[in-house]
C-alpha cells in the first residue's frame, strides 16, 4: 500500500513534541514491508523543514518538502499545481493529512490526482472559528469535509470539540489514542530520599501554556521551603519574559532554564512533572512522563482527564491560574514518597495498557485497510 502523510504547517523550532513525535513513532513502528511511506512536510521555513526531512529519512521513509500549503500560497503561488503534479506522479493509494491546511490542500486536489482515499488527523482544535483566518478555513473546510473518508481524533474531547465547533463529520470521526515508545521512555520509579525535590515543567513557552503560573508557585514554595529546585524545559515566544520573571522574583538560582531538551533526558532528572495549559488535545509530555515513572500534575483541560484520574494515577488542577491548588498538589506528592510511588505504579499501568505505540499503530493500520475497502 502506498501512503502519503502530509503535514502543514509543521512548527520548525527545535522542540520535538506533538505532531513531530507522532510522525517519529509512525515511522518507527509501521510495517514498511506492507506500507510504502512518503511524508510531505510544508511550512514557512523550508531550510528547517529539510533538517527534519533528513531525520525522518533515517527511518526508511521518503520525505518531500513543499511550499507552504497556506491557502494564499496554494492558489496564488502555484502550490495547487505543484501538489497536484506530485500526487499524480506518485499514484498514492491513500493520503493522510494533518492540520487544516493539509486537509484543504488534499481535499481539493487528491481525487483529481487519482488518490482514492483521504484520512485526516485532529491533533487539537482544527481552527479557531472566531478569527478571520478561521472564517476562511471554515469556508474552505466545509467544501471538502465530506471528501475525507475518515478522521482520527487524539481524544474524545478533541473529537467532540471539532464536531461541535469546526464541522467535522461526526459519523466519520473516531478516537485513536497516541502511543508511547517504551524503548525510549523506560519506566524508572521516582527517586526518594533525596534532600531536594526537583519539579519540572516542559512545553513550548506560550502564554496559553501558563509558564508564569509555574514560576509564581515556585516563588511561593521557595519562600516556605528551600529544599526544592524547579526546571523549565522548552523554548518559545514567552521564554525571555519568564527568565526575567525569575530574576524579578529573585529565584533564578533555584530555577534552571534548560532550553530545547529531549523529553526522555528531562524526565530522568525530575521528581514531579507539571503540565499547565488553557486548551489541549492530549499532550505527549504527560504520557511520556507517566511512562518514565514521573508523577504528573496537569490542568484538567481537553483530553487530559481521559488519561489521569485525580489522586489515582496523577493529579489534576481545575484552573490554570489556581496557584494555591498547584502548590498543594506539589506538596501532596513531595511530602509522601509512598503516595507518590503508588500514583507512579498506577500511571505506568494506564500507559502500558491504553497508550502504547504498538496499539496505536495496530488501530491506525486497521483504519487504513478499512478505508481502502470502502468502509467508513
Amino acid at each position: 500500500m502506498k501512503l502519503c502523510w502530509v503535514i502543514s504547517p509543521l512548527v520548525t523550532d527545535l522542540s520535538f513534541g506533538g505532531t513531530k513525535t507522532h510522525l517519529l513513532n509512525w515511522c518507527k513502528f509501521i510495517d514498511k514491508e506492507v506500507y510504502d511511506i512518503t511524508i510531505v512536510l510544508s511550512g514557512r521555513d523550508l531550510a528547517a523543514l529539510e533538517q527534519f526531512a533528513a531525520f525522518y529519512r533515517t527511518f526508511g521513509v521518503k520525505v518531500k518538502v513543499v511550499n507552504w500549503l497556506l491557502p494564499v500560497c496554494f492558489w496564488m503561488k502555484g502550490g495547487a499545481v505543484q501538489f497536484y503534479r506530485f500526487l499524480k506522479k506518485e499514484k498514492f493509494d491513500l493520503i493522510h493529512s494533518i492540520f487544516v491546511q493539509a486537509d484543504i490542500a488534499a481535499g481539493v486536489v487528491a481525487k483529481l490526482a487519482g488518490v482514492k482515499k483521504q484520512v485526516s488527523s485532529l491533533e487539537g482544535r482544527l481552527y479557531k472559528p472566531q478569527l478571520l483566518k478561521g472564517k476562511v478555513y471554515k469556508f474552505l473546510y466545509k467544501l471538502i469535509r465530506r471528501k475525507i473518508d475518515s478522521t482520527i481524533a487524539i481524544s474524545r474531547d478533541t473529537r467532540e470539540m471539532n464536531v461541535r465547533d469546526c464541522g467535522v463529520v461526526e459519523k466519520r470521526c473516531q478516537v485513536i489514542y497516541s502511543g508511547v515508545d517504551f524503548k525510549r521512555f523506560c519506566f524508572t520509579p521516582a527517586r526518594s530520599g533525596e534532600a531536594v525535590t526537583k519539579v519540572g515543567y516542559m512545553a513550548r513557552l506560550l502564554p496559553e501554556k501558563k509558564p508564569d503560573t509555574f514560576l509564581k508557585v515556585a516563588k511561593t514554595i521557595l519562600s516556605e521551603n528551600s529544599q526544592f529546585h524547579f526546571f523549565v524545559g522548552g523554548g518559545g515566544p514567552a521564554l525571555k519574559k519568564i527568565e526575567d520573571l525569575a530574576l524579578e522574583y529573585k529565584i533564578n538560582d533555584k530555577v534552571s532554564f534548560l532550553g530545547s531538551v529531549k523529553p526522555d533526558d528531562f524526565f530522568k532528572e525530575i521528581d514531579i512533572f507539571v503540565f499547565l495549559s488553557k486548551e489541549e488535545g492530549l499532550p505527549w509530555t504527560i504520557l511520556e512522563a507517566m511512562a518514565s515513572g514521573v508523577p504528573v500534575i496537569a490542568s484538567d483541560v481537553g483530553g487530559i482527564s481521559e488519561v489521569i484520574s485525580n489522586k489515582d494515577n496523577g493529579l489534576l488542577v481545575n484552573e490554570t491560574s489556581d496557584c494555591e491548588g498547584l502548590k498543594r498538589s506539589i506538596y501532596y506528592l513531595a511530602d509522601d514518597t509512598n503516595r507518590r510511588d503508588s500514583i507512579v505504579d498506577k500511571a505506568k499501568n494506564t500507559i502500558y495498557d491504553f497508550f502504547n505505540a504498538d496499539r496505536e499503530i495496530e488501530e491506525l493500520t486497521q483504519l487504513y485497510d478499512k478505508v481502502l475497502k470502502g468502509k467508513r
